[in-house]
């Protein structure tokens, strides 16, 4: 005589997580790790409320709507739950401690499917992944940040290297400026030098003509005198 075959319910929910493009990939690692987690939430609230009577959960199905999940429900053949009994468990831990905070969001969806020959063996992330997912998004989110880190460094030093050329080339303007005035300063300087050589070339013109003719005219006066004086002794004779 054949056993009584297990209870299966089929569900979908959906919950309070960001949905990111490799969870319509089960079997991605970042889908694997996602599913291990709700997965051991899920199992470890139904055995506190379903007992020995609940045997495990087997996500089928990632889909967009926050996080939507589609998973089967597997219970004992004894079992006496029903599709309204599983929607007020799962609606009664919401968000709670027992459900590993866990937050569900919109209507839950159960059905009871036709019973199965043995007990569901469809392949799913086995509940002991669930450290190795836990670990995954770590990591993942170590290598985001490691990243993120990375080009903000770089964009710094770009941004320090352009201020750097920038002031360099602001100096060596103003270096130039300064030389030019300098050269400029002393070309009016040397100007003024040659201009006071000249004048005193002039002054030196000058003297020299005014005390050629100062002599002329005291040597003039003297013959004049002794003239003079010779013009009288010979009259008094």
């Amino acid at each position: 005589m054949l056993a009584k075959p297990d209870q299966l319910f089929s569900c979908t929910m959906r919950v309070d997580k960001q949905f990111v493009l490799d969870f319509n990939d089960i079997t991605s690692p970042l889908a694997v790790a996602f599913i291990s987690v709700v997965k051991s939430s899920l199992e470890n609230y139904c055995r506190i409320k379903f007992g020995n009577y609940f045997l495990e959960i087997i996500i089928t199905r990632l889909f967009q709507g926050s996080v939507g999940i589609d998973f089967d429900m597997v219970f004992q053949p004894t079992s006496n739950v029903s599709n309204s009994g599983i929607v007020q468990v799962l609606k009664a831990g919401n968000g709670s401690k027992e459900l590993e905070y866990l937050s569900i969001v919109g209507d839950i969806s159960v059905t009871e499917k036709l019973p199965v020959t043995a007990q569901t063996t469809s392949p799913s992330p086995s509940s002991t992944a669930a450290p190795e997912g836990i670990l995954l998004l770590i990591v993942i989110d170590v290598v985001v940040v490691v990243v993120v880190v990375v080009v903000i460094d770089v964009v710094v030093v770009v941004v320090v290297v352009v201020i750097d050329v920038v002031v360099v080339a602001i100096d060596v303007v103003v270096v130039d400026v300064v030389v030019v005035a300098i050269d400029v300063v002393v070309v009016v300087i040397d100007v003024v030098v040659v201009v006071i050589g000249v004048v005193v070339v002039v002054i030196d013109v000058v003297v020299v003509v005014i005390d050629v003719v100062v002599i002329d005219v005291v040597v003039v006066v003297i013959d004049v005198v002794v003239v003079v004086v010779v013009v009288v002794v010979i009259v008094r004779e």
